[in-house]
């Protein structure tokens, strides 16, 4: 997920996904965000 979208990772927040990683792929200035699923997350 594209780190600067902030509602995404509040949305993927409420269904209890957490930030695992943020990371630049090579050559790219734009910040991206691994998510999973929280233990005892609810996910739809």
């Amino acid at each position: 997920m594209l780190a600067v979208n902030e509602d995404g990772p509040r949305s993927a927040g409420r269904r209890g996904f957490a930030e695992v990683e943020r990371y630049a792929l090579d050559g790219e200035s734009d910040e991206w965000a691994d998510l999973r699923l929280a233990p005892g997350g609810h996910g739809h």
